[in-house]
């Protein structure tokens, strides 16, 4: 796939998880199957985060390619950031927040840039 057309899905991305979204009844985003799982508005919570590190991530490919990025625990954040209490809507428009602002960044990159790397502690180059 050529990278217009993947970036047109990963923008394209947000805009299909808004609509199956807003099918949905707040009681449904708010349920939780078994007291260990997490609901979908959890599931937001940590897809906004996500999206946070993930756009930060690029950035320092971009910026500061060989460069080293930190990770984190999902279940501690879950726990400690209060996911169960955080309001999905804003989680998802954050999500799409930052997608479009990466969005504009990724369509003006060289085709150099896209050989640029960063090293992860878990899966390397």
């Amino acid at each position: 796939m050529e990278i217009k057309q993947s970036l047109s899905r990963y923008l394209s991305a947000y805009a299909l998880l808004a609509e199956q979204l807003n099918k949905l009844k707040d009681d449904v985003i708010y349920f939780k199957p078994t007291p260990d799982s997490w609901s979908i508005s959890e599931i937001l919570a940590h897809m906004a985060d996500s999206e946070a590190h993930g756009y930060v991530m690029a950035k320092k490919i971009i910026a500061e390619s060989g460069g080293r990025v930190c990770v984190y625990n999902q279940n501690i954040w879950s726990e400690r950031l209060f996911y169960d209490r955080m309001n999905f809507k804003d989680a998802l428009e954050q999500i799409g927040v930052l997608r479009k602002n990466l969005h504009s960044v990724l369509k003006l990159i060289s085709p150099e840039t896209w050989e640029f790397y960063i090293y992860h502690p878990d899966s390397g180059k």
